[in-house]
């Protein structure tokens, strides 16, 4: 099979759109788990994870399947795209089943912030 430089641009688009409509999610996702004060330190750790996960997948696993692998040896190097996308599928689909909006859906009490509270402490 090949590809055109065509298809290849509308991929890396699609991708793009995929993971930048996936951001805000995440943030209304987090958001009632995390007090204001918090929440950069919550999402330092979360992008941190996110590059370096993407980073040693690559590299680690990755680069094994697609040629140290002896399961579906016949495949050779396209293993290393399909087993990676299937663990993803399969994450996506635990995300989706066990992932809760709020804190009171799994019975812990809501987070409650006075709005005019600084980090300091004083009031407006």
């Amino acid at each position: 099979m090949t590809f055109s430089a065509g298809v290849i641009v509308f991929l890396i688009a699609a991708n793009g759109y995929g993971q930048s409509t996936g951001w805000r999610g995440l943030i209304k996702n987090m958001t009632p788990w995390f007090r204001r004060t918090e929440r950069g330190i919550a999402m330092w750790w979360w992008s941190t994870c996110y590059v370096t996960r993407g980073f040693l997948a690559t590299i680690f696993f990755a680069t094994y399947v697609a040629f140290d692998m002896d399961f579906l040896s016949y495949l050779g190097w396209k293993r290393g795209f399909i087993f990676p996308s299937l663990i993803l599928v399969i994450i996506a689909i635990l995300y989706l089943l066990f992932a809760r909006s709020n804190p009171e859906d799994v019975g812990l009490p809501k987070i409650v912030e006075n709005k005019y509270e600084f980090d300091d402490g004083a009031k407006a």
